[in-house]
């Protein structure tokens, strides 16, 4: 999905990602508008959910990090870890990385 800047209407959206006792719930707010908040469980029978975000300009070393503070600006990626347990016990790991062009 691309955003066209030139045909397409610019959207700003408060997202927030919940994991709780195995689901991952999804809370949509457009921020400045009395629209109710739009929620939903986005994954269930999960066992373990993780975000990071890419920082290349880390002094620290690390360029994955578990949280994000700047307010002045945008990591360059977000990667999301899912656990899920399978039949027999057997766990399953997905890695999903999203790279954000500046």
């Amino acid at each position: 999905l691309k955003f066209d800047y030139l045909t397409d209407t610019p959207k700003i959206s408060n997202i927030i990602y919940e994991f709780k006792e195995g689901v991952l719930a999804k809370t949509i707010k457009v921020p400045f508008k009395d629209e109710p908040e739009t929620a939903f469980n986005f994954i269930e029978d999960l066992e373990q959910v993780n975000f990071y975000y890419f920082n290349s300009e880390s002094e620290e070393g690390q360029k994955w990090q578990s949280s994000w503070q700047e307010i002045d600006s945008f990591p360059q990626g977000v990667k999301v870890e899912v656990v899920f347990t399978k039949e027999q016990g057997k766990k399953d790991y997905l890695e999903k990385y999203i790279f954000i062009d500046r």
